[in-house]
C-alpha cells in the first residue's frame, strides 16, 4: 500500500536488512529486563535518526489513518530494554507506531530493533510476512503468542478526491477501513496467511497429530478468530 508523503519519513537505522525476519522466538521478558523512561527512549530514537511521521490533517481527509486516534501511555521493548510510559497509537495506513513528544508527532524510527510495543491492553510486533508472495515487514497485533503466533493486520485505504464534474458532485479524499486479516507464523518465519487445514497442519511438526486430534475433538472451524486462537494457544500450552 503505497504512503501519501507530506514530511520526510524517518531514517532507518543502519542495522536495517530486508531479507532478516524479526528476532523473537523464544523471547520472554525476565528479571533481567532493564526499565528506562521516556526520555531514554527519545535519546535512543535521536541516534537513530528521528523524524516526523508522515500524516494527513483531518482537515484534508475525511475518517481517520488511525486504530485509535487518541494517544495511549504504552511501552516499547528493544532488546532487553523496556522504555515505559510513553504516549503511543498506531497509524494503521502508513503502518507506523507513532509518539508524542514536545508536541510533536514522531514514527518508531528503528521497528526492525523492535520487539514488542504495548499500546493499552494491545501487544504489537514488527513482523515479516508473506504478501503477492513476496516478503514484507510491517505490524500487526498479536493475539497469540509463544513458538506459534496468530497476528491481526489492520488496513486502511485511501480514496483520492475528485473534482465536481456535470451530473457528478465532488467527492472528498477519504480514509476507508478495510477488513482486517489474520496471519499465523511459526518461529522466526515470516507470517503468512492459509486457505487449506490441511496444509496449516504440516507447521506443528512433531505436535501435529495432538493438534489435529485436538482440532477435531473441539471441533474447531479455523476461519473463525475464535476457533483459530483456541488451536494456536492449546499447541501453544503443548
Amino acid at each position: 500500500m503505497k504512503k501519501i508523503v507530506v514530511l520526510s519519513l524517518f531514517i532507518l537505522s543502519g542495522a536495517f536488512i530486508y531479507g532478516q525476519t524479526s528476532k523473537t522466538e523464544g523471547y520472554s521478558f525476565n528479571e533481567s529486563m532493564q526499565i528506562r523512561t521516556p526520555n531514554d527512549f527519545y535519546n535512543a530514537q535521536r541516534a537513530k535518526g528521528e523524524g516526523p511521521s508522515s500524516f494527513l490533517t483531518e482537515e484534508q481527509v475525511q475518517g481517520s489513518p488511525y486504530l485509535s486516534k487518541e494517544f495511549v501511555v504504552g511501552d516499547i521493548v528493544i532488546d532487553n530494554f523496556k522504555f515505559v510510559g510513553i504516549p503511543l497509537r498506531y497509524n494503521i495506513y502508513n503502518d507506523d507506531i507513532e509518539y508524542e513528544k514536545d508536541d510533536q508527532i514522531l514514527a518508531i524510527a528503528n521497528p526492525h530493533e523492535v520487539r514488542r510495543v504495548f499500546i493499552g491492553d494491545m501487544a504489537f510486533i514488527y513482523n515479516a510476512y508473506i504478501l503477492s508472495k513476496k516478503q514484507t515487514f510491517g505490524y500487526f497485533q498479536i493475539l497469540s503468542d509463544g513458538k506459534a503466533k496468530v497476528l491481526k493486520k489492520y488496513e486502511i485505504s485511501y480514496q483520492m478526491p475528485t473534482a465536481e464534474q456535470a451530473y457528478r458532485p465532488e467527492v472528498p479524499a477519504k480514509f476507508i477501513p478495510i477488513p482486517c486479516k489474520l496471519y499465523v507464523a511459526f518461529g522466526n518465519d515470516p507470517a503468512f496467511r492459509f486457505t487449506k487445514t490441511k496444509k496449516l497442519l504440516r507447521f506443528f511438526g512433531d505436535k501435529r497429530i495432538e493438534v489435529e486430534k485436538y482440532l477435531k475433538t473441539k471441533k474447531l472451524n479455523l476461519k473463525k478468530e475464535e476457533d483459530l486462537l483456541t488451536l494456536f494457544n492449546y499447541y501453544n500450552s503443548l
